[in-house]
């Protein structure tokens, strides 16, 4: 089961269970080899996958290795990586393609599918998408007699951070300072403080914190109407925090 619509220009991303589910993973892997193949004239290929941390990952993962298998190809299972990562992984292993399971910035019900060829070329609409997707609605999804074999690494992290490290002169970089923002962090841990007094001024302080937090934002709007709302947002917690003054030991936080 699938829905057309998660096929975009450069990804499949979809609402696991809804738009797609754990066999057309499966069904996915099948066409993706039948495709390199066809590009590498049936050549015996070595396919790396990898995942993200959403929930849903490991399940899908699992029917993808599944499919890629049934089909011949040999597989490298690089884990949980970053997307930058796996493209490091499907060029530094010369594998002959590469799938990792994410959904990128989507909501965590959201899963898909990220496919590259060998030096981590992209799989695109037009060039590669469409002939998978047809492949799949029209089930033309050969299996090989020969199933391929699973080999798990977890050193590519490791390879590509000696690999960047190695393209920089780290003698020629100066002493900085850097400036941090604890904003966000401070908040949370105000937010702890809170809950762990009596509930009653737990819920009160989170009211205030509240209250400041807004007339700060709509007053920066009122303010400057040209600044993009994420950075009214960013702009208007951080004044509000600032504006906290001091946790006494009488328990008390005071906004002024």
């Amino acid at each position: 089961m699938f829905n057309p619509s998660i096929f975009k220009a450069y990804d499949l991303r979809g609402v696991f269970g809804v738009d797609f589910d754990p066999e057309f993973s499966r069904k996915l892997g099948l066409a993706f080899v039948a495709l390199r193949k066809q590009e590498l004239s049936n050549k015996k290929l070595t396919i790396l996958v990898a995942s993200d941390m959403r929930l849903s990952s490991p399940e899908i993962k699992e029917e993808l290795i599944k499919g890629l298998r049934e089909a011949g190809a040999d597989v490298i299972d690089a884990g949980v990586i970053s997307t930058p990562t796996f493209y490091f992984a499907v060029s530094d292993s010369g594998a002959d393609g590469g799938i990792i399971v994410s959904a990128s910035h989507n909501p965590k019900e959201w899963n898909g599918f990220k496919i590259v060829r060998n030096k981590a070329l992209p799989v695109s609409g037009e060039d590669g998408l469409d002939v998978l997707k047809k492949m799949i609605t029209e089930d033309k999804l050969p299996e090989s007699q020969e199933e391929g074999m699973v080999t798990e690494r977890q050193d590519f992290l490791d390879l590509q951070i000696a690999h960047d490290f190695s393209l920089v002169d780290k003698d020629a970089i100066k002493p900085m300072i850097i400036a941090l923002d604890p904003a966000w962090v401070f908040l949370l841990m105000v937010m702890v403080i809170a809950y762990s007094l009596s509930i009653t001024r737990g819920r009160s302080l989170i009211r205030q914190l509240f209250v400041v937090f807004w007339r700060n934002y709509f007053w920066l709007i009122a303010r400057d109407q040209k600044l993009p709302m994420i950075f009214v947002q960013v702009a208007s917690l951080a004044i509000s925090l600032r504006k906290m003054v001091v946790f006494r030991l009488s328990q008390e936080l005071v906004i002024p």
